[in-house]
């Protein structure tokens, strides 16, 4: 099952059919994208293995610029991808995969980041090191099943609960990134 009404917060059990799921829409992106896409990625929730999750696929697009986009969303209109009236992050372009404008269910969720972002590096980390470190991840769930218990029809308050956490996990993570990057490289070098 994906999608999810609009202040819903439901969690499911981990699914495998979301990481196919989101290699189908990444292809799709790709086809629309084409070379405008440096990087594509299923983040969130949904990239986190064995933990709950809103079944919302979250993906991430990664450019170098923003100025062909005007270009781009016409096409995204065509294939079910619509630019969100809200956009709560600065330097993230916020859009939804519906099944038409109108619904009031969202089925994905794409981000479109510059590249050299740190948002862009906030997705990939945060979901490499929930992944890397299985406890951390259930720490996530634990806190995740808490608040959707407390806010089941208010999002903003659920996501503002994980605030937080996922600050200081980012912390964490972007010294994993770091320490890995700079292991593989010497790996590299042997």
């Amino acid at each position: 099952m994906i999608g999810l009404k609009r202040e819903e917060v439901t969690l499911h059990e981990h699914q495998k059919e979301w990481s196919e799921n989101a290699k189908t829409i990444i292809n799709n992106l790709k086809n629309v994208f084409g070379a405008t896409a440096i990087d594509i990625q299923h983040i969130g929730s949904t990239a986190i293995q064995h933990i709950k999750a809103k079944p919302m696929l979250d993906i991430a697009v990664a450019v170098n610029t923003f100025d062909d986009l005007p270009v781009i969303f016409p096409i995204l209109e065509k294939i079910g991808v619509y630019k969100s009236t809200l956009q709560p992050l600065p330097g993230n372009i916020l859009c939804a995969v519906k099944n038409n404008r109108e619904s009031d269910i969202c089925l994905s969720a794409v981000h479109i980041v510059l590249i050299d972002s740190l948002q862009w590096k906030n997705y990939v980390n945060f979901r490499d090191y929930m992944n890397a470190f299985p406890q951390k991840a259930k720490e996530y769930e634990k806190l995740k099943i808490d608040l959707a218990q407390q806010y089941p029809h208010d999002r903003k308050a659920y996501s503002n609960g994980k605030k937080q956490f996922i600050e200081r996990m980012l912390l964490e993570a972007k010294e994993f990134a770091k320490n890995y990057t700079k292991a593989a490289k010497q790996m590299r070098r042997s």
